[in-house]
């Protein structure tokens, strides 16, 4: 099986470009999204079975909803071609506030298949063309005893 793994995608990181006239985008986060459609399309085109997306989509926890839509759709477009998503959110994802979603938290909300997303440590078993897979999410803000303590209990 193959799985591919991205990060730090940073979109909505808009320095250096402009205005994209057509769009109304900055033209930064426009070649950003482009970029997350090509490793999508590479996906696709390579028969890869999961795409992770290991933290930092957004470049911040309060992302545009117009951004949002345009992710949205692209992870929409992955699931839809039957590859799952495994979505981990990254510190610029997130707010600092415990009780605060992630700029993700649609994904949860409309259960897309074949996407999963956390903030938090997760082990999930997948079927993917009849072969059981394990995956364990464990987020960066973790401490080092946490996640020996984590790991130490997982068989």
């Amino acid at each position: 099986m193959k799985i591919w793994c991205i990060a730090d995608i940073h979109l909505g990181m808009k320095l250096y470009g402009k205005i994209d006239p057509v769009t109304h985008f900055n033209t930064r986060e426009l070649n950003t999204l482009d970029n997350f459609r090509n490793v999508v399309d590479y996906c696709i085109d390579n028969n890869i079975k999961v795409l992770i997306i290991a933290g930092d989509t957004y470049h911040n926890s309060l992302p545009t909803p117009t951004l949002q839509d345009e992710v949205n759709k692209i992870i929409k477009y992955a699931s839809d071609n039957n590859i799952h998503c495994l979505i981990l959110a990254g510190n610029h994802d997130v707010s600092k506030l415990d009780t605060s979603v992630t700029a993700l938290k649609p994904l949860d909300t409309f259960c897309i298949n074949n996407v999963v997303h956390t903030k938090q440590f997760k082990d999930i078993k997948l079927t993917i063309d009849n072969e059981q897979v394990r995956f364990i999410f464990l987020p960066t803000y973790h401490t080092g005893d946490e996640i020996k303590s984590i790991t130490g209990s997982i068989t």
